[in-house]
């Protein structure tokens, strides 16, 4: 999950970086969605394969393979995997989660920038000439 979000973060300048030599009033706006677009499915796609990890440590417990944990098979190792696998309500609200995330990411990135390249534009026009 922490590799996830690194990349994540990464998103939008390397989205800035691509699109930096288009021009446009929707340049931004367009850079935050391809941002978006990117960002929302990398962090769902890091819960599945998070759950998935906590599943197949679980199921290592499981030595018959009939999904039911026996007495032979419970061992305070296989309690911790268990819960593990039931709390982590994180994983299961990944896409409201990953679309709140990605929204604040690409709308704060490139909002910001809009803002400091609308304020050097404005100090630019506002310099009295010599």
């Amino acid at each position: 999950m922490f590799e996830a979000m690194i990349a994540a973060f990464s998103v939008p300048p390397i989205v800035f970086a691509i699109e930096r030599w288009k021009t446009g009033a929707t340049k931004a706006l367009r850079s935050a969605l391809v941002s978006f677009a990117v960002i929302d499915p990398l962090r769902v796609a890091s819960a599945v394969a998070g759950g998935r990890y906590l599943d197949s440590r679980l199921a290592a417990f499981d030595l018959d393979g009939d999904g039911i944990f026996s007495g032979a098979e419970t061992s305070p190792e296989q309690e911790r995997a268990l819960l593990d696998v039931t709390n982590d309500v994180g994983r299961n609200l990944a896409p409201i989660t990953g679309a709140i995330v990605a929204l604040v990411l690409s709308v704060g990135f490139f909002g910001g920038v809009s803002l400091v390249r609308l304020a050097t534009r404005t100090s630019t026009r506002a310099a009295p000439r010599e």
